[in-house]
């Protein structure tokens, strides 16, 4: 009788199981309140592209685009080449004296890798700079608008791209290093709040101040000089 019985409650469970018609067990209270879990994604606010303003026409825009390229390039190979040769580097020498490389990497990865969000280029004249200010190739916003470069006419017609460097038979030396967009638009760039932390400075003046603060007691301020960070 028994047998019969454990056989009937087997059995019973066997077709409960398997019929559609059975009710599945429902979750307990908390475990339906449970928020999944959502992975942090730290690259979140990352953004890769500098901003070009619509107040750029179409050539302007592929013009700026192309010298922000070229700007990174800059930074890229500079940022690379103190990273292989380091403090040995005769260039790095010249141009930094006995600086550590730590900080000058930094700037360097700072133009080539790090967020570009907010940083903004735009063509018109907001501020009525490029219209009264004498020859004017451009200009920071400053306090009005910390995140944005304004460039004038006047780069579009002088600029030049960095393939153009040494066709034209330029000399370092003697030459006008903000000729090029690439150059240039470094410059502009450590202006920006977000990109040169209003630690960038004019220490030197030229080619041949910037060698010399290098080789002077002084070399320490060539880390966040401007000369210093676009001559190398």
């Amino acid at each position: 009788m028994q047998s019969v019985l454990l056989l009937t409650i087997v059995t019973q469970s066997f077709i409960a199981t398997a019929s559609p018609l059975v009710e599945r067990a429902t979750p307990l209270s908390f475990a339906e309140k449970r928020p999944q879990r959502v992975s942090y994604d730290w690259t979140a606010p990352y953004v890769k592209d500098f901003i070009i303003h619509g107040s750029c026409n179409a050539t302007q825009t592929n013009v700026l685009r192309r010298g922000l390229e070229d700007a990174v390039t800059l930074a890229q190979h500079a940022k690379e080449h103190i990273l292989v040769h380091g403090k040995k580097s005769p260039i790095y020498q010249k141009y930094y004296g006995a600086l550590p490389t730590g900080a000058v990497i930094g700037w360097f990865d700072t133009i080539a890798t790090a967020n570009r969000a907010g940083v903004t280029f735009r063509c018109d004249d907001p501020d009525k700079k490029c219209a009264t200010e004498n020859r004017w190739a451009g200009h920071w916003r400053g306090k009005d608008a910390p995140s944005e470069t304004v460039i004038c006419d006047v780069s579009f017609f002088e600029r030049l791209p960095l393939e153009d460097l040494c066709s034209r038979g330029y000399r370092i030396a003697t030459g006008k290093v903000y000729s090029y967009w690439g150059a240039d638009l470094i410059h502009r760039m450590f202006h920006v709040d977000i990109v040169g932390q209003n630690a960038i400075t004019h220490a030197s003046h030229g080619y041949q101040d910037t060698l010399k603060l290098a080789a002077g007691q002084n070399y320490t301020q060539t880390a966040t000089n401007t000369d210093s960070l676009i001559y190398f």
